[in-house]
């Protein structure tokens, strides 16, 4: 997401298929840059979590458009690797709760950490009956039934 022409690329995508919420992972970008990519789009908001100011690596984000983005409520992070988003609508529609990860590889304490705070948020959704997306890359292997893997099984 360093690139100024993956920028202008991402935006056409979104704006020709008219997505409702995207997510985008290993963005690399530090803090500072992240915290102003896509500011002033009128038609998507930019939800961004990098991993620090030092360091471009990793990095999560999700765009949704503005008209839904309105609706949010507490937004949570692991810097660089997860971002919690609720939404909370009026009357029978259902609140949801939107939890994009990006676990990186052979990073055990990282992986339980996301491990951990998916478990709490995946019960007070449960607990506070909202609707639940889980997306992103959990660098699992689902063909590997010998590797160990927290997060799907924690899902």
């Amino acid at each position: 997401m360093n690139d100024t022409k993956k920028q202008g690329d991402i935006r056409k995508f979104l704006s020709k298929e008219n997505w409702d919420i995207a997510i985008i992972n290993e963005t690399k970008l530090k803090e500072a840059k992240g915290k102003y990519i896509y500011n002033g789009w009128d038609k998507y908001k930019c939800i961004n979590s990098s991993y620090n100011n030092e360091n471009n690596k990793n990095g999560i984000i999700i765009m949704i458009r503005r008209d839904i983005y309105d609706r949010g409520y507490k937004i949570e992070t692991i810097n660089g690797h997860v971002i919690k988003f609720d939404l909370l609508f009026k009357g029978n529609q259902k609140n949801i709760r939107i939890i994009g990860i990006y676990n990186p590889n052979n990073d055990k304490p990282t992986t339980n950490n996301i491990e951990k705070h998916l478990a709490k948020w995946m019960n007070e959704a449960i607990n506070l009956e909202y609707e639940t997306i889980i997306l992103g890359d959990f660098n699992e292997s689902a063909n590997n039934k010998k590797k160990l893997k927290p997060l799907t099984n924690t899902i």
